[in-house]
């Protein structure tokens, strides 16, 4: 009779509002615990993704680099980087300056001016004068 009586006590306080309470806590202990490492994790991915792109981008200045080293190590490379970064020529080597003349090639001075000029221009060719 005693174990019946001890049973049904246990069954009364496993079921009253009290440890169903504290059963509940836990529950959402554990699911925020579960949340939080699924963000931890969401951000680790990102991360990751991030650090590849990272290295992509290094391994890429790298060979970059190593290139660069490789032309700077024959003679043309020097010379070219010299003339490129400093503005050095050789003996011998001049300037040529481009000036823009109003007066190019196939355009004539007279062509300016407006619908009026051009009439003028043509009676004139016309009378001979």
């Amino acid at each position: 009779m005693r174990s019946i009586q001890k049973k049904q006590r246990f069954l009364r306080l496993l079921y009253s509002r009290l440890s169903l309470g504290l059963l509940l806590l836990v529950l959402l202990m554990g699911v925020s615990a579960v949340w939080n490492v699924y963000g931890k994790f969401k951000d680790a991915a990102r991360e990751r993704l991030q650090s590849k792109e990272a290295l992509s981008g290094i391994e890429e200045r790298i060979t970059q680099v190593r290139e660069d080293v490789a032309q700077l190590k024959t003679v043309e490379g020097v010379e070219e980087e010299f003339r490129t970064t400093f503005g050095l020529v050789k003996k011998g080597e001049g300037v040529i300056v481009v000036i823009n003349d109003k007066n190019q090639a196939g355009v004539e001075e007279d062509a300016q001016g407006g619908f009026w000029a051009n009439i003028s221009r043509g009676l004139k060719s016309l009378l001979g004068m």
